[in-house]
């Protein structure tokens, strides 16, 4: 798979908190951020800090 840019993942992460939510659901960012990581081994940093970046932004 091609790499990445930080942007794609940072959106991957928005877009599974919005649909988490309007299903009720709680979102647990952390098995997502695994996951990705799981499909794309080599984005390993990439995807680390697009989850860093999204849950400052949801936390403050």
């Amino acid at each position: 798979m091609a790499s990445q840019s930080g942007t794609f993942y940072e959106e991957q992460f928005r877009v599974c908190v919005m649909q988490r939510m309007s299903e009720g659901k709680s979102t647990d960012l952390k098995s997502f951020q695994q996951q990705l990581i799981d499909e794309n081994k080599k984005e390993y940093a990439t995807i680390n800090s697009a989850y860093l970046k999204v849950k400052k932004e949801l936390l403050g």
